[in-house]
């Protein structure tokens, strides 16, 4: 109970959390004797938060970009690869296969380019530049030199330093994203963006979602409902339960009350 009127007593308040965050939840009670408003009860909730140890990448060797083979750049292979073919017809099977092989590597390498080492990740937001990553990282340079150094001498021209790095890191963050963000628009105006908008709007909603993914939901009788009426009805009995209590919903159901009770389930829902 949160919320007390005269002989009126209700819950209307609550913490709205994820449902993938529902296993943190540890504790959450009501404290009777603070009030945080006119009749309004205090509601606390313990939640534990993990940290999570983040992995270094692993710097493996830097591959070719074999999707770059176009129609194109497979006639500038084949001729780059004609140009070099250095290799004779020798006895030994395994050398001349050796020298081919190095070949074609030092050719698609040069014609269709290299993985850079680790991965395909980048730091920072899509839309950085060159331009702000400079800027973040002497940011980082005069923070660190900042922190680091306790001793009070020229302590006033490194505090002046970083914020002149902190205000030139904002300014470039600020112009590349509004950059990045005018050529996304303009793209999705085009044809061939077409298909850029619905990845978005299916992203969007994708992160509205607040319940996972329900396969199928059982009925009283744990058999599967299929009609939408019947799977409505279902939601608007589970969270008035929810929030009431299973007693207060049956003493409602006797007294005629079950019309104002699918009204409130509808609107939850």
């Amino acid at each position: 109970m949160t919320f007390r009127s005269g002989s009126s007593r209700t819950q209307i308040d609550y913490f709205l959390i994820g449902a993938n965050h529902r296993s943190m939840c540890k504790d959450y009670k009501v404290i009777p004797s603070e009030c945080l408003g006119t009749q309004h009860k205090k509601l606390v909730m313990d939640i534990m938060f993990k940290s999570f140890n983040v992995k270094k990448r692993s710097v493996g060797m830097a591959r070719v970009i074999w999707w770059n083979l176009t129609k194109e750049n497979a006639t500038k292979l084949s001729e780059r690869m004609k140009s070099e073919a250095n290799w004779k017809l020798v006895e030994d099977a395994d050398a001349m296969w050796e020298g081919m092989t190095k070949c074609i590597r030092r050719s698609a390498q040069e014609v269709l380019g290299i993985s850079r080492l680790g991965g395909g990740r980048k730091s920072g937001a899509w839309w950085w530049d060159n331009e702000v990553k400079e800027r973040v990282k002497e940011k980082q340079n005069a923070y660190a030199a900042l922190s680091n150094n306790t001793s009070e001498e020229d302590k006033e021209v490194r505090e002046a330093t970083y914020k002149v790095a902190k205000r030139l890191a904002k300014k470039a963050v600020t112009l590349a994203k509004n950059k990045a963000y005018e050529r996304l628009y303009q793209k999705l105006e085009t044809r061939e963006g077409g298909n850029d908008v619905f990845k978005l709007a299916r992203a969007r909603e994708k992160k509205t979602r607040n319940l996972g993914n329900i396969r199928c939901i059982k009925g009283e009788d744990d058999r599967v409902l299929v009609h939408e009426s019947k799977i409505r009805g279902r939601w608007q009995n589970y969270f008035y339960m929810l929030f009431n209590g299973e007693s207060e919903y049956r003493h409602a159901e006797r007294e005629g009350l079950g019309r104002g009770i699918k009204t409130i389930g509808h609107v939850v829902i």
